[in-house]
């Protein structure tokens, strides 16, 4: 089993992230939720499913929200979205590396695969059933 290094959790609905650092947010307006309830801080790393991005708070406003990957020195990352089921997924990242990979169903759950890295380029995810969602590579 391979295992996503960059931080990663549950939906804001479930109100129980896996470590209080890491969420999926359906929108943006949730996501900033996050700040104006109080229940963020400096670090909170939150995936939006509407734009496929993962973004990291740099300090305790919503201005300060900043995607992964996008400041000087960021490191790059690639969001695979897959609509139709499959049991394996074949994905093409170029990211010139042997990303981590972190998988998470059509419902927001996180889930177990193997993958394998083709080259630095691609990777293969294989399901025991046929499945959609996103896989976030880094």
């Amino acid at each position: 089993m391979a295992y996503f290094n960059l931080p990663f959790g549950v939906r804001i609905a479930d109100d129980s992230p896996i470590d209080g650092d890491r969420y999926i947010a359906a929108t943006t307006v949730v996501r900033d939720a996050l700040v104006t309830s109080g229940r963020a801080k400096a670090g909170q790393q939150v995936f939006v499913e509407a734009d496929q991005t993962l973004y990291i708070l740099k300090g305790n406003t919503n201005a300060d929200w900043e995607e992964v990957g996008s400041g000087t020195g960021g490191d790059a990352n690639y969001i695979h979205t897959q609509s139709t089921p499959l049991m394996q997924w074949s994905i093409t990242h170029n990211l010139g590396k042997r990303p981590a990979v972190q998988i998470a169903n059509s419902a927001g759950a996180l889930v177990e695969a193997e993958v394998t890295h083709i080259d630095d380029n691609s990777v293969t995810v294989d399901f025991n059933v046929s499945m959609t969602g996103v896989a976030i590579i880094n």
